[in-house]
């Protein structure tokens, strides 16, 4: 079993810390002179002004799209129009409308609906005709929160690749649903393929290989990585990889999960009942009828903001994904080699702020109360299979590994086995080393951070405001950053230097690679994660 927890419990506080290192935006998109000392390369639409920054090129908060306000608002991205003379692109764009750091009534000054912006970031060091692997990254924040800037890929450039990070819509203006409008329940999505469509056309210009790009995401990202993946736009896009990091298409949680007032969720819904959801909510805001979507452009970002329902979903049964998202795995029109995987205590960064706010619900007395809500008449089975005493006792601890295993690893799994059906698939699982302090007091109420839901971001990434990693962290991240390069690079996460992997076998349980300080190395997962015990489960309450 591979060893888990991370380093000092800075993992749970990274997003927040990655807002106070956003850059200014005033000059994000305007047109001034060429600063000698400064990059410039000539695209598609017109001469850019990066940023020269030791080992990589910065051209930060370029435009893919026009600003999605006015008519735009709930409408498909729009292509921006050419420009004459050079435009510096010298601070990342502003993040989407999100709730993280606003009031209620309040958008915070580092938001703004004019966000739809790319940064690249390349290696300084590159010949002048290079054709180099690109990385396309749709960040996480289940599609409500996150910038691509919350991250900086300086490690992944530096191995030689072209790194693209994007914002997209979010929450009510990123995925409201109402009849006759057209991208209903899919905004963001819309918005992450048009920023590929960027990619494919101007990427060359600064050193990338248009034939070479892997789209890679983290959690709400990689669901939508995955939601690609079987979506017919996928064959228009020259898409050649893609990366799926703790988001599969069949990641579901039972009621409670996340919180215990809140039902069960699934990261995809028909759009029928997004748009039905959408038009309850247009009408808390006073908008009813086929003018719905009018009078809601007619409301402020803040009162969109406040009336954003913490559960937002992606929308299926329309052009770009006519079927849910799982279901188009197997078979898919246009099969590429697929690099997947989760973390080995996701649950844990969910479980944690939940514990915090209310101890009592997670103590050992309360543990077969929390199984009776999430799985009703499963609940004793549930208890059987994941007794208290294997955790030391812990209800947190115990409770976490339930979710961990049915929520997160068993459906990537699944959907591992699917991908391997119809190209090269390699799956992993992500585990940190020795656990930090718990969240709760010792005993009952312990509960490490593990390798939890965006562990393995600080090792692919420099991630603002986590500090730097133990020496054993950062040799796992050098090798992960190698791997993800190479995978980038050729469609297998191995090759010269590195160890092997194997993919995941087409017709039999994958086996994921184990990615830990003490090595890297394959193993059942599907044992480890109780996945036999989830399938039959299923299978009883389906009867």
């Amino acid at each position: 079993m591979p060893r888990t927890g991370t380093p000092r419990g800075r993992r749970d506080t990274w997003r927040g810390l990655a807002l106070a290192l956003l850059l200014a935006v005033a000059t994000a998109c305007a047109t001034g002179p060429e600063d000698p000392s400064s990059p410039v390369l000539r695209t598609a639409g017109g001469d850019l002004q990066g940023i020269d920054d030791g080992s990589v090129q910065r051209y930060l908060g370029l435009r893919y799209a026009q600003p999605p306000v006015g008519d735009l608002r709930w409408a498909p991205p729009v292509a921006v129009p050419a420009w004459s003379g050079v435009r510096p692109v010298t601070a990342s764009g502003p993040r989407c409308p999100q709730r993280g750091g606003a009031s209620a009534g309040q958008v915070p000054a580092d938001q703004s609906e004019d966000c739809l912006f790319l940064d690249v970031t390349v290696p300084t060091q590159r010949a002048a005709d290079a054709r180099l692997p690109v990385v396309v990254w749709w960040h996480g924040g289940g599609y409500v929160s996150g910038a691509g800037s919350d991250v900086d890929p300086r490690r992944l450039a530096e191995q030689g690749v072209v790194v693209v990070s994007v914002n997209y819509r979010l929450g009510l203006l990123g995925y409201l649903g109402l009849p006759g409008l057209v991208g209903s329940g899919s905004f963001g999505f819309l918005d992450q393929l048009a920023s590929l469509r960027w990619v494919r056309d101007n990427v060359a210009a600064f050193g990338g290989d248009p034939a070479a790009v892997t789209v890679a995401g983290q959690s709400a990202g990689a669901a939508a990585v995955c939601a690609l993946l079987g979506s017919p736009a996928l064959g228009d896009l020259g898409v050649a990889r893609a990366i799926v990091m703790s988001g599969s298409c069949s990641v579901s949680w039972p009621p409670t999960a996340l919180g215990p007032d809140r039902g069960p969720r699934r990261l995809y819904a028909p759009r029928e009942a997004v748009e039905a959801a959408g038009a309850q909510t247009a009408a808390g805001l006073g908008c009813t009828g086929p003018d719905a979507a009018t009078c809601l452009r007619g409301r402020s970002t803040a009162q969109l903001l406040d009336a954003t329902p913490p559960q937002t979903v992606l929308a299926y049964g329309s052009d770009v994904l006519p079927v849910e998202p799982g279901d188009a795995l197997d078979g898919r029109r246009t099969p590429i080699p697929v690099l997947i995987g989760t973390t080995h205590d996701e649950a844990r960064a969910f479980v944690r702020p939940q514990q915090r706010a209310d101890p009592a619900r997670f103590g050992p007395s309360a543990y077969p109360r929390l199984l009776e809500a999430a799985f009703g008449g499963s609940a004793d089975a549930v208890e059987r299979e994941y007794p208290l005493a294997r955790h030391g006792g812990s209800g947190p601890a115990t409770w976490s590994a339930v979710l961990t295993d049915t929520v997160w690893s068993c459906p990537t799994l699944r959907d591992e086995q699917a991908l391997a059906r119809s190209a090269p698939t390699f799956a992993y699982e992500f585990a940190a080393p020795d656990p930090d302090p718990g969240a709760g007091d010792e005993g009952p109420n312990r509960l490490p951070v593990g390798a939890q839901h965006s562990g393995d971001l600080p090792l692919l990434f420099d991630v603002p405001g986590v500090g730097s990693l133990p020496d054993a962290e950062q040799d796992l991240g050098r090798r992960v950053v190698a791997s993800w390069a190479a995978f980038a690079r050729t469609g297998r996460p191995d090759g010269p230097g590195l160890p092997p992997w194997e993919p995941a076998d087409r017709d039999g349980v994958p086996r994921p690679t184990v990615l830990g300080v003490e090595g890297v190395a394959p193993y059942d997962a599907s044992v480890e994660h109780h996945c036999g015990f989830w399938a039959r489960t299923a299978r009883a309450g389906a009867r």
